[in-house]
């Protein structure tokens, strides 16, 4: 059987992907001062760019501002002047690609929480990366070959030197196994799992801290559900088996599909699994589609949803159209299952009760299911909640537009109504609406 992995691939850079560099690893207390140089530079940065604000505002001439840029002029000379010129989201957004991998996916996870941050901070954080640099094909080669511990010949017979993806913990490659196959490969990038338990142990530290300071936004328990969910996102078992949790789930279902896992060609930094040959929905998909075939395919994406989250209580947390993938026979597949939500019977309930009672027009019913789904804090006031999203409810139901005032948009509105009466939702709660959901 000819071997055809290539000897001399297509140049990174002329595929748009920077060369990943694998830097030495630091150990907690290098990293610990690299991450603390990175947040002092954002404070006086910040600072920076709120004299600027003021003094655009005629307010330069205060006491307090005029004494803060004294303070500042101290600063300026061990600061990165490309980035202290921008606006505070900007330069916050900086920061975290500067410091890599995790921060990146916290801030792509912050970016979620406008029920905690400004929306100017949360729009930009929008714009992280997500087409980061990757290994180099010569590397990912060695990579694979060192976790799976065997020669690359005996198990693909090609490998796309160029990736479908890369992100900030993996990437992504079609193949071709000896068996004739095809698949996707995914590899974690060298480094990444250590870098991400030194950083989880340093962002717990800093959470115990800042319970002290603002312990009403609980950062603690963000921060520990964010290391969890990022923990399990470096060790590709779990999205193995969380790809055979879903195939179990809808084995009755031939018309929604999940990738097949190869395990014998899996580990915990290699992922094998089915390639899913279709197309991603979007509006041109959505304008070659006959009216028939686009019935059939939103029928299918709802009663999945609909099913993973009220049947199973297991479901996608990162579903957007590049997830997602149409086949010409008009089924529907669901791929990049490393980041999923849980939900326990009685939650379950609770939310059939939410959604039941907000079509069926009962706002105050569903103010009260939504508000028995918050975690209760120091300072709620849930009955302020209730009123003001049975208000807000009441508006949906009276717009005479339902294309500009949604079913989701109104949902996602009034999860983020939550920070203003000191209220918390349940991490799974934020995954679905912030998954895409």
């Amino acid at each position: 059987m000819a071997i055809v992995i290539e000897d001399s691939p297509p140049n990174l850079q002329e595929s748009g992907f920077e060369l990943y560099m694998e830097r030495r690893q630091r150990g907690i207390v290098g990293r610990f001062f690299e991450t603390l140089g990175q947040l002092l530079g954002l404070l006086f940065g910040g600072a920076f760019a709120s004299v600027r604000e003021k003094k655009a505002r005629g307010e330069g001439r205060s006491t307090g501002i005029l004494l803060l840029e004294f303070v500042l002029i101290f600063t300026w000379p061990f600061l990165n002047k490309k980035i202290i010129s921008q606006s505070f989201p900007v330069q916050f957004r900086l920061r975290l690609e500067q410091l890599g991998p995790t921060y990146i996916k916290l801030g792509q996870i912050l970016s979620l929480r406008e029920d905690l941050l400004p929306r100017s901070i949360t729009d930009e954080l929008k714009h992280l990366l997500d087409k980061l640099p990757a290994v180099s094909y010569e590397r990912l080669k060695e990579l694979i070959v060192e976790s799976l511990h065997r020669p690359l010949n005996t198990m693909f017979v090609w490998i796309d030197p160029i990736p479908l993806g890369s992100a900030s913990l993996a990437q992504t490659h079609r193949a071709r196994l000896v068996t004739k196959e095809k698949v996707v490969i995914k590899v974690l990038k060298p480094g990444v799992r250590k870098l991400v338990e030194t950083d989880t142990r340093l962002l717990r530290f800093f959470g115990t801290i800042l319970q002290f300071f603002i312990g009403r936004y609980q950062p603690k328990r963000l921060i520990n559900e964010f290391s969890s969910y990022t923990l399990r996102e470096v060790d590709l078992r779990f999205e193995a088996d969380n790809a055979e949790t879903f195939a179990a789930n809808f084995k009755n279902e031939p018309n929604i599909r999940f990738p097949k896992i190869y395990h014998q060609y899996s580990s915990k930094d290699v992922l094998c699994m089915e390639y899913f040959k279709g197309v991603k929905p979007d509006v041109h998909i959505h304008k070659k589609l006959s009216e028939k075939q686009r019935e059939k395919v939103i029928e299918l994406g709802v009663r999945a949803i609909t099913e993973m989250i009220f049947r199973d209580g297991f479901f996608h947390a990162d579903l957007h159209p590049g997830n997602i993938v149409i086949f010409s026979d008009g089924r529907v597949g669901f791929i990049d299952l490393g980041m999923v939500g849980q939900f326990y019977r009685d939650m379950r309930k609770r939310m059939f009760y939410y959604f039941f009672s907000l079509i069926m027009g009962d706002v105050s019913s569903a103010a009260r299911y939504l508000s028995s789904l918050a975690i209760p804090a120091k300072g709620t006031d849930i009955d302020g909640f209730r009123r003001a999203v049975a208000n807000l409810y009441s508006r949906w139901l009276t717009t005479p537009n339902f294309y500009e005032f949604s079913l989701g948009q109104v949902i996602l509105q009034s999860i983020l109504m939550a920070g203003q009466f000191r209220i918390e939702y349940p991490a799974e709660i934020l995954l679905m609406i912030g998954g895409g959901w």
